[in-house]
């Protein structure tokens, strides 16, 4: 996570690393995520705090890896660990999908897939 000024110079930066198992190109806790973000941000904030006044702040960006699914609940709470873009249970469904019409699924399919494979394993 980084602060940058106007003109696009950082400010400040903090970073955490979590444990990936064998598991995790499939999926991983976004819970675990979220605490690594929440962290890094008052890291920034703390950082940034001694230099500038944080009422001053206009925008927060966050960004996630393209195609993870997370399945939300009741109160934003996961109901599954999200399921990574690298994921290959979702096989069948691709399959499905390219058979759809072009204009239907356009640059989605990846999302697509993996959504229609978490409801067939999970049920959501």
């Amino acid at each position: 996570m980084a602060a940058f000024d106007n003109s696009g110079r950082e400010m400040a930066a903090s970073s955490e690393v979590f444990d990936l198992s064998a598991d995790s190109r499939q999926e991983q806790d976004a819970l675990v995520w979220w605490n690594s973000c929440y962290h890094s941000l008052q890291q920034v904030c703390k950082e940034l705090s001694t230099l500038i006044d944080l009422s001053l702040v206009k925008a927060i960006g966050v960004t996630s890896t393209s195609g993870t699914i997370i399945p939300m609940g009741e109160n934003d709470r996961p109901l599954h660990p999200a399921i990574m873009y690298s994921d290959g249970r979702s096989a069948d469904e691709a399959v499905a999908c390219r058979k759809l019409p072009l204009h239907l699924v356009s640059k989605g399919i990846r999302r697509l897939t993996r959504l229609a494979a978490c409801l067939r394993c999970y049920g959501f």
